[in-house]
Order: C-alpha cells, then structure tokens, then sequence
C-alpha cells in the first residue's frame, strides 16, 4: 500500500507509532522516547507499507529530515518561526514488525533511520561571544532501534526489552559542539537500553484491570 504525501509519524520504534497512553505504562513517556527517539516524531512524508507474511510487516518511508535544533531531541519541529522550511534533505526510515510463530505471545520490531544531513539550512558555528564564523558543515545521522514484547501463557505476566543507538557520523559539526559550552558536547554515539516486567491482574466483576509495572533504563 502507498501512503499518499503529508504528514505522518516516523515508524521507528514501538512508542513512536503506538504513542497514546494505553500502549505503554508509566504516566510520562518511557525515557527512550524522551531522551533518544523523538517521540512524537512527525513530518512531510510518503511511504509504502504491507506484509511481507502473516508474521512479518513492513513499512518504508521517505520524510523531511529531522534537524538539530541544538536543543532537546524531543523538539522535531522542521520550520522556522516564519514557516520557512530549515532543511531539504530527505531521510529514510524502516520498520520491521513481527512475530515469533514458534513462541507465542512474543512480538517485536526493528526499526533504522538515516538522514544524510540534519544541521539545519544556515546553521553557523560561534565561538564563545556567540560569533559567527561560517556555517556548519554536513552532520549524517543513523538510528537503529530494536524492541520486543512478551506476553506468554503465564496468567497475567508481561516482559518489555528495548535498545536503541544513535550514530552521528560528523560530531563536530553539531550546534551543541559549536556553542562555546563544553558541558552539553555530544559525541559520535548514544545508545539506551531498557527493561520492563508487568503483571496484569484482572478485577473480578468489573472488567477493570490493575497493572503493576518495574522498568530499569539505562
């Protein structure tokens, strides 16, 4: 199927595409999606998506790129004040959603993006007076994400694993690195795992359900 151009969410991840609060436990977003995916992720798009077999799905997608805002990665906004578009880069992203015939109630995906370039349109290096002294040179960018979901036969038990990594190929020419500051400087790598057991306990007559979760991120 092809998803006509406008404007979408990136598949990348799980609380990326599924992000309402029934789909994930916790009141804030899990941190992953707050500090390495920029949940929620959105912009111009098109992309094409099916199944591959009964147990695998597939969706890819060509998007604006996302842009460094120099700011908190949460912040994917593409324009500026004045609706001028920062970036015409295209980026690509892939999303692989499956599940595991042999094992069931096990379910997962993986997901990669790659961006040939997010420093936004006129973004400049300064030194520490907030001069400019020329714009910033071209910053690649690659995400992999992989995620799994496990709910077996077990009454009531459920198991959550996520990784995510995030390479920057030209570290030097993000704004962060060009503010003057040494104590934001971001490196060529970020990565972020995380772990999660709930139980689902289901109250009697009501239909209601009570959840109790522990998550350990790293």
């Amino acid at each position: 199927h092809w998803r006509l151009p406008g404007i979408d969410i990136v598949p990348f991840g799980y609380t990326n595409v599924y992000h309402e609060p029934v789909f994930f436990y916790s009141v804030d977003r899990p941190d992953l999606a707050n500090s390495l995916i920029p949940t929620t992720w959105f912009g111009g798009s098109t992309s094409i998506h099916g199944r591959l077999t009964n147990s695998l799905a597939y969706e890819l997608q060509a998007s604006n790129t996302i842009v460094d805002s120099g700011g908190n990665v949460r912040d994917t906004k593409t324009t500026s004040g004045d609706f001028k578009q920062q970036s015409n880069q295209i980026a690509y992203a892939l999303r692989l959603a499956y599940q595991v015939a042999d094992i069931d109630g096990l379910a997962g995906s993986t997901s990669v993006y790659v961006s040939p370039d997010i420093s936004p349109r006129g973004a400049y290096a300064s030194d520490v007076n907030n001069v400019k002294i020329g714009d910033l040179g071209r910053s690649p960018l690659a995400m992999a994400d992989t995620e799994l979901r496990y709910r077996p036969q077990v009454e009531g038990i459920e198991l959550r694993a996520e990784g995510v990594g995030v390479y920057f190929a030209r570290p030097e020419n993000l704004r962060a690195n060009n503010d003057g500051d040494t104590g934001n400087n971001v490196g060529s790598t970020m990565w972020g795992t995380s772990g999660e057991l709930a139980w689902h306990y289901q109250v009697p007559d009501n239909g209601w359900e009570i959840v109790p979760f522990v998550r350990y991120t790293h």
